[in-house]
């Protein structure tokens, strides 16, 4: 009685080994599915969209008058609007707002291939 009680038990622990080996690999997987799809997901609605166009950049000191908006009008590409540009410069030079402040380098979008300036360095393509 006491080895049929005995082989029971094995069996039983056995089983609950084998259970728990399943339920962890199903938890795998499922995570697994879950962050990958999670990611396909949040690339496939990117607003990012990426162009062909290289685009020239260039580093300017700025002076005592000088402003986002008169940059802008400055240098700004035809194909930009001036509050696309004053967007495009916050974001390439990491400004939090629209102030800026004489002597500081503030890298600017010169122009795509067409029309630039001998000045301009060709940095990235988008």
């Amino acid at each position: 009685m006491r080895k049929e009680h005995t082989n029971k038990r094995k069996h039983s622990r056995k089983l609950k080994g084998n259970m728990l080996s399943v339920m962890t690999a199903f938890l795998l997987i499922a995570v697994s599915w879950a962050g990958f799809g999670s990611v396909i997901t949040s690339a496939k609605d990117s607003n990012t969209t990426i162009s062909s166009t290289p685009v020239v950049y260039k580093s300017i000191t700025i002076r005592e008058s000088d402003t986002l908006w008169s940059i802008a009008e400055q240098y700004k590409p035809e194909s930009y609007s001036i509050d696309r540009y004053i967007k495009e410069l916050r974001e390439l030079n990491h400004l939090q707002s629209n102030q800026i402040y004489s002597g500081n380098k503030l890298i600017i979008i010169c122009d795509t291939l067409t029309n630039v300036d001998p000045d301009c360095i060709q940095i990235v393509s988008r």
